[in-house]
């Protein structure tokens, strides 16, 4: 509970009711802003404790040094005259604890001192006990029974906060107290002793009303004592200190007087405490919305949906996890959530109502909620359709010490006949401190997620999503949901909310439970996120389940997709394309050979559902075939009937179910003759669509012996490549499907030692090469190869001879100092601008990257890091430190100069810029070599890059990522030793760097 100060103001325009006579005072008030004690004067107080006005408030120190066990060092108090004691009083002030008292001690800070006739008699007193606000009743010299129970768990420090005690004395020194803490009923207790005034059973008091103070005879006296006693506390530290602080002090004796001694303006509607686990009248509630009680506030009812009533400090003590409550309902009743802390808190169970036959006709019904303990507010709120619900008469929580077996589970519902795996969800932006109303909004995008997380978000910042779908429990009990976000989330199970984590915070996990029924739930989880980090996750547990993600599934819509011959999803076919028959649609139909078991494949993905799949076919005799699918029979008995001619058409169907996923479709002939010529094939299914067959990293050499693929590079201005395909060693008579980048397939016969087939006239570009065995078993197998056109550059490294004058380290190209062909004394001319070459050598040295050549490093001709032109006396001023194919028209090919550092340094800064279309197309990669289970760190600062890719040197793609940001590493954990191309790819051409990786 939050505290804050109050400032004080009092109801009445006379201040101060009291008389120098310190007897029968009804009133006595007092602020401390003049300075002085007023009608309080020091007690129990001895040096070097003290109790005095400072700064407008009154100061009570106390301090271990006097300390010695004596009545008088145990305190530090101001007392108030004694009064002749009243029946009720009020004491109200407002208290503050100093920074140094001690929170793992007992001490009293304020107490309601007196005696009775025959006993020195204590007091009432409110201390602090291990940073617990807690109150004692002591009476008859501590001889009877005493009482002593918090009364306000984690009392702050340093906070001015208002406290009223009002108590009612009755026969025999019996009575009720009651205690509100920043204007909210704590503690209230009834027939318990007092230590101080006494009355008979007529209420008349007891001894002589004159009877001066500190007299043990006849009398019935009381005395207001602000301090600290520290009598039950014999441990403390050396030189310890306590400080406690006191303001606007009144004392009224008499009946309705919580105003007048109230320290805060606001006027607070008094609430009860209940005991968690005795029966509460349901009326007996702090506050409603919508609701109202029977005759004679018997009961509540005449409830709607989204009513609400709070019942405040309810004491679970060591805990609860089961409510039993009676209800009434003439009509379908509705839902009761047991809530903690507000209308929308902690969701701890819910309670399920139907018609009980009439509204007067009372049932008991029992749930579980989750294990709640100590005191708490808690909230009912109604749920249910239109018109009144239900009744209530009064409920009680209790423990369940066996199990935790849902007494009222939420019942299942019917999902839709096509449920898949994945969830819907909607995508929103906007600028929220909470969750908006999705309802309202219009979404920017919509689909399926695989799971509810942020993998299909469009921004960083400011945007929302919401996810629907259903959730599948295995059996009845007791469910907690999860979710971890940042900033907020809600999840509901079946339109209720569970779990509550809304507003602005970084990543926090919240959790509510529920009880479910066995079977299908519909769930919901909302989500937003203002600015900075963004999280989503959401969880769940619950019998035989331990924490983990939720699984979820939605309603899949039925679609239609048609397969061609020549179009994604079509395999392979025993057989041949053929377009000598009038009447097919597309660019021919299927021609299979007449040999049973012969048949064609297709590759469709879906979810689990009916699939209907129509053949347009035609056939001069009747054939029949079976349906395979992944390798199992589905159906073995479908007739294909002659359609008469073959250029007549015809149609035949089948439905059958199918599993969630990628499915490999094949129609086989069960019948010497084949299959008709197929014109294409037609599924209807559940989120169906047509997948390529295409499987990479897959290897056919099962079905044979080798598989070779060699490259001619195009000439510089030729479109005259080649990509040769050579098999070896294979089965007799093999059929082989070739593609090459998508395109349209070649077949070729394999026969026992050679096989092969060439695409020619092919361009500078990547290309992509799939080769499949024809019987259908094996996948393809994939290799990616990249052409570049071949314009004279050859390969320089001299291996180590003297006449270097650069190598490569740590991704970046070094000058040698022992150049050749004179080209210490050129000068390099770019944009216009001349350098030194010696000088940017000299420099390079200064660099935090640079050392020394070691062995091993790759080294080249003249400072030409990489594949160089042919080495003759005019090619050094060009591009150094590059690869040069033409005057400021390098294209790199290599590491080179870290041109963006060169041109910070204060040597260059008269130009202030080395050539930034120089600088900006230079990708760095390094190191190389690079270790095998290190990083290889990519920066492409300046360059509006996509993607980097990394291939082996026989053409196969084993690495691709999108680039974020200006730079990134990738762990190579994954890579065997060997030497590798990279490829970075911007939007205007591709990169290329030979990298080695080592052990």
């Amino acid at each position: 509970m939050k505290i804050s100060n109050y400032s004080f103001s009092i109801i009445f325009g006379i201040f101060l009711l009291f008389t120098n006579t310190s007897k029968a005072q009804i009133l006595v008030s007092h602020d401390f802003d003049n300075g002085n004690l007023g009608p309080f004067n020091v007690c129990t107080t001895q040096n070097p404790n003290y109790s005095k006005v400072v700064n407008g408030r009154l100061k009570t120190w106390w301090t271990s040094e006097g300390y010695n066990g004596t009545r008088m060092d145990k305190g530090a108090e101001a007392c108030g005259d004694q009064w002749t004691t009243y029946k009720e009083g009020w004491y109200g002030m407002n208290l503050e604890l100093g920074s140094d008292y001690p929170k793992n001690k007992k001490a009293g800070i304020a107490q309601i001192f007196g005696f009775i006739p025959g006993f020195w008699s204590w007091e009432s007193m409110l201390q602090v006990e291990n940073g617990d606000l807690t109150i004692i009743h002591r009476s008859n010299g501590g001889s009877s029974s005493n009482v002593e129970e918090v009364v306000y768990s984690n009392f702050p420090y340093e906070t001015e906060v208002p406290i009223v005690i009002h108590f009612i004395l009755s026969n025999q020194n019996k009575g009720e107290f009651e205690i509100w803490v920043n204007g909210v009923s704590e503690y209230r207790k009834s027939n318990i002793n007092f230590g101080f005034g006494n009355f008979d059973s007529n209420d008349v008091k007891i001894g002589n009303a004159d009877q001066d103070f500190g007299s043990e005879s006849a009398g019935s006296l009381t005395v207001l004592k602000m301090g600290q006693y520290n009598f039950q506390d014999t441990e403390y530290e050396t030189n310890e200190t306590r400080t406690v602080y006191y303001d606007n002090v009144s004392w009224y004796n008499g009946p309705n007087g919580y105003d007048i001694v109230n320290p805060s303006e606001d006027t607070v509607e008094l609430c009860e405490s209940h005991d968690a686990f005795s029966q509460i009248e349901a009326e007996d509630f702090c506050e409603q919305s919508g609701i109202q009680t029977g005759t004679t506030n018997s009961f509540v009812g005449w409830v709607n949906n989204g009513d609400w009533v709070h019942y405040e400090n309810i004491d679970f003590g060591s805990g609860a996890n089961s409510i039993e409550m009676s209800v009434s309902s003439g009509t379908s009743g509705g839902t009761i959530e047991v809530r903690q802390g507000s209308v929308s808190g902690t969701l701890l169970g819910i309670v399920e109502v139907t018609n009980t036959g009439s509204f007067t006709s009372w049932e008991t019904l029992t749930a579980s909620i989750s294990e709640i303990s100590e005191k708490q507010d808690i909230y009912f709120v109604f749920n249910g359709g239109s018109g009144y619900l239900l009744d209530v008469d009064w409920f009680k929580f209790s423990k369940d010490t066996t199990n935790n077996v849902c007494n009222s589970p939420l019942t299942d519902v019917t999902p839709p006949s096509n449920l898949a795996s994945g969830i819907n969800y909607s995508y929103y932006e906007g600028n929220w401190n909470s969750l908006p109303n999705f309802n309202s909004l219009s979404s920017i995008s919509t689909g399926i997620a695989s799971a509810i997380d942020l993998s299909n978000t469009q921004s960083q910042d400011n945007f929302g999503l919401t996810f629907d779908g259903y959730i599948n429990v295995p059996s009845n009990g007791s469910y907690t949901f999860y979710t971890t976000s940042d900033d907020g989330s809600t999840l509901l199970i079946d339109g209720i909310i569970v779990v509550d984590n809304d507003g602005l915070h970084g990543e926090r996990e919240e959790s509510g439970t529920v009880c479910l029924e066995a079977g299908y739930h519909e769930i919901e989880v909302q989500f937003f996120e203002r600015t900075g980090g963004n999280v989503l996750s959401v969880a769940y547990e619950g019998p035989g389940i331990s924490k983990q993600n939720v699984p979820t599934y939605y309603g899949a819509t039925n679609n239609t997709i048609t397969i061609q011959e020549d179009e994604t999803g079509f395999c392979f076919a025993n057989g041949t394309v053929d377009n000598n028959h009038t009447g097919h649609t597309g660019t021919g139909f299927i021609n299979t050979d007449n040999v049973y078991g012969n048949g064609i494949d297709w590759k469709i993905n879906g979810s689990a559902g009916a699939y209907t799949i129509i053949w347009r076919y035609a056939s001069t005799s009747n054939r029949s075939a079976k349906l395979v699918v992944d390798g199992s029979t589905v159906a073995s008995n479908i007739n294909f009937n002659t359609t008469g001619s073959w250029t007549t058409w015809e149609t035949e169907s089948i439905t059958v179910n199918l599993s969630d996923g990628i499915k490999d479709i094949r129609l086989e002939a069960t019948n010497n003759s084949g299959l008709g010529n197929i014109d294409y094939m037609q599924v209807t299914g559940p989120n169906v669509s047509a997948l390529a067959c295409t499987t990479i990293g897959e290897d056919c050499s099962d079905f044979f012996g080798g598989l070779s693929i060699t490259q001619t590079n195009p000439g510089c201005s030729n479109n005259n490549g080649q990509i040769i395909v050579n098999f070896e060693d294979s089965d007799v008579y093999t059929q082989i499907q070739l593609s090459i980048d998508g395109g349209n397939s070649y077949p070729i016969t394999v026969n026992d030692n050679t096989g092969s087939y060439s695409f020619t006239g092919l361009s500078n570009a990547e290309y992509q090469v799939a080769a499949r065995y024809a019987g259908g078993d094996c996948e393809y197998n994939v290799a990616h190869l990249i052409l570049i056109q071949d314009c004279g550059d050859i390969p320089l490294n001299p291996g180590g001879v003297s006449w270097h004058d650069s190598y490569e380290a740590n991704g970046f190209c070094w000058c040698s100092t022992n150049f050749d062909h004179n080209l210490g004394s050129k000068k390099v001319i770019v944009n216009g601008t001349q350098y030194s070459v010696v000088d940017i050598c000299d420099e390079l040295e200064k660099h935090p990257l640079f050392r020394s050549r070691n062995n091993g490093d790759n080294i080249y001709n003249d400072v030409q890091c990489g594949n160089g032109p042919i080495n003759d006396s005019s090619d050094e001023p060009l591009c150094p430190g590059r690869v040069d194919m033409g005057v400021e028209g390098c294209l790199l090919r290599g590491v080179h100069w870290d041109m963006e550092w060169l041109a910070s340094r204060d040597r260059f800064k008269e130009n202030n810029k080395l050539p930034e279309n120089i600088a900006k197309e230079a990708p760095l990669v390094y190191p190389n070599p690079v270790k095998s289970d290190g990083l290889l760190n990519i920066n492409v600062s300046g360059l509006g890059l996509a993607r980097v890719e990394i291939y082996s040197l026989a053409g196969l793609r084993i690495h691709s990522e999108n680039i974020n940001g200006k730079s990134m590493s990738i762990d190579l954990q994954h890579l065997n030793t060997g030497v590798y191309i990279v490829k970075i790819l911007d939007n205007k051409q591709s990169y290329f760097s030979k990298i080695s990786v080592q052990k």
